[in-house]
């Protein structure tokens, strides 16, 4: 968030979606770090996908791990709640080990973490 936010100089998530519309963008992805991530689309639709509750040991590499997790998700059919959820568990397990993808295993080991751990909030 604070590299689009940095760009825009706005700080209201909507806003900084806005401005990215305003540009030809169709749809806003941004993260939040321990705080989730949020969607917004020119059609309205706009949702905050919580963090998962567990203990991060580095964050090195969560953001390339959570747009990987987005890609796949969108190419296995995923809705984009479902997307944005699958994307934020990558991400979580990216978080768990030291260094880039360390706890990320395999599609189904990532799909059962975002269907059984508990998230913020």
């Amino acid at each position: 968030i604070e590299e689009a936010q940095a760009l825009c100089g706005l700080t209201d998530y909507a806003d900084t979606a806005k401005f990215f519309f305003d540009m030809g963008v169709k749809a806003c992805v941004l993260t939040l770090g321990a705080e989730g991530a949020y969607y917004h689309d020119r059609d309205g639709v706009k949702f905050r996908i919580p963090a998962f509750d567990m203990k991060v040991k580095c964050t090195c590499g969560c953001g390339d791990a959570f747009d990987a997790g987005f890609a796949v998700a969108l190419v296995k059919g995923f809705n984009m709640e479902d997307a944005m959820r699958f994307a934020q568990a990558t991400s979580a397990l990216n978080a768990t080990g030291l260094g880039s993808q360390a706890g990320v295993e395999s599609f189904e080991h990532t799909l059962n973490f975002m269907k059984t751990t508990k998230t913020k909030g």
